[in-house]
């Protein structure tokens, strides 16, 4: 049966299996994309059909916002279980 992990857990192992420096890069280039998601204004919802649309809106607006600390952190706590495995493969 295949193991099911969540984003954490996805997100960790694409990190700490590819070069350090990648998941820096990453990391930066992910915070960066999902800023202007994160920083975008909700329109006013005047009419119940404007409502669908806003709360959309609010919706990727809130995952981008936590999306853009949490997925970086990942990604360079990646780097550094990245960095140690080379570390220690280079000394062994």
């Amino acid at each position: 049966m295949a193991r099911r992990g969540g984003l954490v857990e996805g997100v960790l192992d694409i990190a700490t299996n590819i070069p350090w420096w990648l998941s820096v890069v990453l990391a930066i280039v992910i915070y960066f994309a999902l800023g202007p998601v994160a920083e975008m204004d909700v329109p006013k919802a005047s009419n119940v059909k404007d409502a669908g649309e806003a709360a959309a809106t609010q919706i990727y607006k809130t995952v981008a916002a936590i999306g853009q600390i949490l997925i970086p952190v990942l990604f360079l706590i990646g780097a550094l279980i990245s960095a140690i495995k080379g570390w220690l493969k280079l000394n062994n």
